[in-house]
């Protein structure tokens, strides 16, 4: 399940829907449905990256450390 509230947030920060949909792990037709509405902000879309870059790094990361608890 697709967490609309921080991809709107995404949004809102300055993130395109091809951003949103890697950072959130889902497709692109399902931002551009679910956020045509959100205005694209003109927030700090670098700091907006840089937190979505910093998510994804610590799935990897979590994901890594699951492997090696299993092994």
């Amino acid at each position: 399940m697709v967490d609309k509230v921080k991809a709107v947030a995404l949004r809102e920060q300055g993130l395109n829907y091809e951003e949103i949909a890697e950072h959130l792990g889902c497709s692109f037709s399902w931002c551009a449905m679910n956020l045509r509405d959100t205005v694209k902000g003109s927030g700090n879309i670098y700091k907006a990256r840089e937190e979505a870059t910093k998510d994804s790094i610590i799935a990897i990361l979590k994901d890594a450390l699951a492997r090696l608890e299993a092994v």
